[in-house]
């Protein structure tokens, strides 16, 4: 009865709801009632309820909530006061677990502890506790969740523990910047309090039609996220705490036109602030992609400091006399992608900070009258495709922090006077492949801290001033092909963090003293094939948490020092195919998670101490383990057993593997295993079968492998179960039937097969079964016909399958049915009309099938049907020439088959046609030009062919024609000649 107190505009009808209230307070005097006023806001609303709390009974109550005791402190005794406490810890992993798994609770021992963790660094919070856990869910990986707890307890650090934004700021942070954008947005502008109702998600989709291509799914991200709710009814709705903190970032964080201004609360107000221009400060414009011209005079704009005309893709001058504004401090020019500039533009703006000229295609030239603007902090000229000189001289600009020049990729010279920025900070030349550089460009960019050179085709070496650059955290030379030697020393780089040399191919020695670079984190080497390595190369880098080396081709040996590198968290080696020997001890690597060793094929032996690595989660060669390939792996021995957090474990084409000692009993949490290709493999793992959370088993080509009768019956998980050219496999017992979660199933080529006891009744989600080449089986498996939700059927070469008559008949979800080569199969029936999703058919060398019964009319998505080989075949299937849609239609040795002179008229779409040896056809008639679609048309020893009265001039598409065969064919198609895409033409014996 009372809610939404804080609504200013709703408290005029307040009275009614307290004489409404007086109502059912009276009709109701020997009943208890409780009233709550939620969320009250100020002082002068409580006062007008006080007088009904007397209610009839002592059991009446009337709670009210608010965010502060002074709004409530004079209405409500301090006696009644209460204080809402922090959740118990209890009650906190609940709320958490609810929202971070798909069980509401940990699927893996070792998430239980890191929970309690994330619960205690929340403070019980429940509003943080949701979202945390939305941002977790179903994630398994160790790594992001120590990356979250460490951001959350750094953020509450810094922050303040009470503070709700420091323990949301991690989460929100790991937002995209589209989400932001929204969720921001929503929460400043499209709250209930400014729009007094909630707001529905098409109108929300409606205002982003230009700015994003996929609002909805970003909408749909925020909700899963627990940043926003949406109703059944598609209306919006945001916490009122989230919407306080969004406020809060910002005002803090953000300027101009995303910037929340508890001022502006309607559009009146806006209007207002408009009607005296010279007062403006900050004014946005973007995305007004129609906007063409501004015929506004922005001289009286005295005030103005901000301007964002961003992504005006249409404007094609700058505004009259903007470029008198000497206040100006921002000016965003992004994407005006048609703007043009006067040689003078920016000449007078002596107080820009930040100008953003990104993708401005029309700027070819910068001239030396920009060498003024000499406050400027920030400058970008990113993705400035057609700028081919900076001509101006940026010795002044004293203040300049970050300059962004990548994507200019015409651009020839660095900009003058840009060696002398003692401030410069960041530096960005990614994909200047054109620009050359001096010897001493960078000698003296004392605070650099983030440089990146990737794509720079002109870079040949780097000189010994570069050493200076000690500030530098962030270094990259990505695909710099041409760069041959580093002379610089690095050794006074104790800041550097990140260093990217990957696709250096022709560098051929690592930079001098990288080496004892303590700090470095990070190191990517990939595709270095002539670098050469020391033997102490890495020994002193003990910071570094990421090594990649992939196609290191000098890479030969690895040495004792290596073990120092004790902070690695992951380390590869991809196709380093000339690494023979790993000589240190990985045993001190206790925080190494990943290993990628794959396609290291002269490497003989495993790493020292890998097998103490408890944190190790991947390793491919242990959540993930693949040994795929490994031609020395002879037997998998017992201790392998204690390997319990592995999730997915692959011994692919292990060929030499004989036997698994190992039980999987222990190993509870493995979801996917591959054994396919273990031709030499006689048994399936000891207590396999006890794994209740595998997904999927893939025993392809395990021809020597034996099974027991209940080899699959508790694995009731399993979603793929992959049997192909299991030769063994004779029987499919009773229980089988006990896997319903199925959804792919294949006995291809399981020659032996000869008989399916189970039923497939309760396999409702079986969506793909192959059967093909069960060449022995002799009936299909009980109840398969009542499956629905079966998409693909493959049953081509049963060769002894018997059909009953309503076989496919409610098959209602089939997409695909191969039937090649079924000699049983003779006739189909009326019931099979009922498949109409079929979109590919084939009944190939269906050589006893003499009836199709069954109208194929509703069948409106097939698109491919093959009757080739269907030699006793009489009759085209009825209907047939109504299938617009079909592309593909073979016809090839149907023998017997006749044709009426509409058969073909009706298929439209046909792309693909083959009537060889169909020696009933003697006329194609005229109606058969409709087939405009045609691409490739074959009438191959159509012997009885005598005449084709259709005129090929609109079969444009017509690119292959075979009329080889034809002997008493006597004149060519009509107005063939006109067929100027025509690329073969087979007239053989014609």
């Amino acid at each position: 009865i009372c809610n939404n107190f804080s609504n200013h505009q709703k408290q005029i009808s307040l009275q009614s709801r307290i004489l409404e209230l007086e109502k059912v307070l009276m009709k109701n005097s020997m009943v208890g009632v409780v009233g709550i006023a939620d969320d009250v806001s100020s002082q002068d609303i409580l006062p007008k309820l006080i007088d009904v709390t007397k209610f009839g009974t002592n059991r009446s109550k009337l709670i009210a909530t608010s965010r502060t005791w002074k709004v409530l402190k004079n209405t409500i005794n301090e006696r009644s006061k209460i204080e809402l406490d922090s959740l118990e810890d209890n009650e906190a992993i609940e709320i958490f677990s609810k929202y971070a798994f798909k069980d509401g609770r940990p699927n893996m021992p070792h998430l239980s502890k890191m929970s309690m963790v994330v619960v205690k660094a929340c403070a019980g919070h429940p509003l943080t506790l949701q979202i945390l856990g939305s941002s977790l869910h179903n994630q398994t990986s160790l790594c992001v969740w120590e990356l979250n707890i460490q951001r959350l307890k750094r953020a509450s650090k810094f922050l303040g523990s009470n503070d709700l934004w420091a323990r949301l700021e991690p989460t929100y942070k790991d937002l995209n910047g589209e989400e932001k954008t929204m969720f921001l947005d929503i929460a400043c502008f499209h709250c209930k309090d400014i729009w007094h109702e909630n707001i529905n998600q098409d109108t929300i989709i409606q205002f982003y039609e230009y700015e994003f291509k996929n609002a909805k799914e970003i909408i749909t991200s925020l909700k899963d996220k627990s940043f926003i709710k949406l109703d059944s009814f598609g209306f919006i709705s945001i916490h009122d705490l989230l919407r306080d903190m969004a406020r809060r970032i910002s005002r803090e964080k953000f300027d101009g036109i995303r910037r929340w201004n508890e001022k502006c609360w309607s559009l009146n107000e806006i209007h207002k602030a408009f009607e005296n221009l010279h007062f403006l400060e900050n004014l946005a414009l973007s995305n007004c992609k129609n906007i063409k011209k501004i015929h506004a005079n922005f001289k009286d704009f005295i005030n103005l400091k901000k301007l964002w005309l961003n992504r005006c893709e249409n404007l094609e001058d700058m505004p009259l006399d903007l470029k008198t504004l000497s206040s100006l401090e921002l000016l965003n020019l992004q994407c005006c992608k048609k703007m043009k500039f006067d040689d003078d533009a920016f000449d007078a703006f002596l107080s820009l900070k930040e100008l953003l000229l990104e993708s401005c295609l029309d700027l070819k030239e910068v001239h030396k009258g920009f060498g003024n603007l000499t406050s400027i902090e920030e400058l970008r000229f990113t993705n400035c495709k057609n700028l081919k000189a900076i001509h101006a001289s940026f010795e002044g600009m004293k203040n300049l922090k970050q300059l962004w020049l990548d994507g200019c990729e015409n651009l020839e010279d660095m900009p003058l006077g840009l060696k002398t920025l003692i401030s410069l900070e960041l530096l960005n030349l990614q994909h200047c492949q054109k620009i050359k550089f001096d010897d001493d460009v960078f000698d003296v960019l004392l605070s650099l801290q983030i440089l990146s050179l990737e794509d720079c085709m002109q870079l040949e070496d780097v000189t010994n001033g570069f050493g200076n650059l000690t500030c530098i955290e962030v270094l990259s030379f990505i695909n710099c092909k041409n760069l041959e030697a580093i002379h610089a020393s690095f050794m006074g780089m104790t800041k550097l963090k990140y260093l990217w040399l990957n696709g250096c191919e022709n560098l051929k020695d690592m930079p001098l003293g990288l080496k004892i670079l303590s700090s470095l984190e990070y190191l990517d080497l990939l595709h270095c094939e002539k670098m050469k390595f020391d033997d102490d190369a890495f020994d002193g880098l003990l910071s570094l948490q990421e090594l990649i080396l992939d196609g290191c081709l000098e890479l030969k040996e690895v040495h004792k020092g290596f073990s120092n590198l004790t902070c690695l968290q992951r380390l590869s080696f991809i196709n380093c195919k000339n690494l023979k020997a790993i000589h240190a001890s990985f045993e001190g690597m206790t925080n190494l998670k990943y290993l990628w060793l794959d396609g290291c094929e002269n490497l003989k032996d495993m790493p020292l101490g890998l097998k103490t690595l408890s944190s190790l989660e991947y390793l491919d060669l242990l959540h993930y383990m693949f040994l795929c390939g490994c031609l020395e792996l002879k037997e998998v021995h017992k201790g392998f057993r204690n390997v319990t957090c592995i999730q997915r474990l692959c011994f692919t084409n292990c060929i030499n593997l004989k036997a698994i000692y190992a039980s999987f009993e222990g190993i509870k949490n493995l979801k996917k295993l591959w054994l396919d290709g273990c031709e030499s493999l006689e048994d399936m793992p000891l207590d396999l079968k006890t794994l209740s959370s595998l997904e999927l088993l893939n025993l392809q080509h395990c021809k020597k492998m034996k099974f027991n009768d209940d080899a699959f019956d508790t694995l009731l998980s399993l979603k793929e179960l992959l049997l192909d050219s299991c030769l063994d496999l004779k029987e499919v017992h009773k229980r089988f039937s006990n896997l319903i979660c199925l959804e792919k199933l294949s006995f291809t080529d399981c020659k032996n097969l000869k008989a399916i006891h189970a039923s497939f009744e309760g396999m409702k989600n079986l969506k793909k079964l192959w059967l093909d080449g069960c060449e022995n089986l002799e009936d299909m498996p009980l109840s398969l016909k009542i499956l629905a939700s079966l998409e693909y059927l493959y049953l081509h070469y049963c060769e002894k399958m018997k059909f009953d008559d309503d076989a496919f008949d409610v098959l209602l979800s089939l997409q695909e049915l191969l039937l090649d080569g079924c000699l049983e199969l003779k006739e189909i029936h009326k019931g099979f009309s009922n498949l109409t999703c079929l979109q590919r058919l084939s009944f190939t060398n269906c050589k006893n099938l003499k009836a199709i019964y069954a109208s194929f009319e509703g069948m409106a998505n097939l698109k491919y049907l093959r009757l080739n080989g269907c030699e006793n075949l009489k009759e085209m299937p009825l209907d047939l020439k109504t299938l617009s849609l079909l592309e593909y239609l073979d016809l090839l040795h149907c023998e017997k088959m006749k044709f009426d002179d509409d058969a073909f008229d009706g298929l439209l779409s046909l792309q693909e046609l083959i009537l060889d040896g169909c020696l009933d056809l003697t006329k194609v008639h005229k109606g058969f030009s409709n087939l405009i679609c045609l691409q490739r048309l074959s009438f191959i020893n159509c012997k009885n062919l005598k005449a084709i009265y259709a005129s090929f001039e609109g079969m444009i598409n017509l690119k292959y024609l075979w009329l080889d065969g034809c002997e008493n064919l006597k004149e060519m198609p009509l107005d063939l000649k006109t067929l100027s895409l025509l690329e073969y033409l087979d007239m053989q014996h014609y």
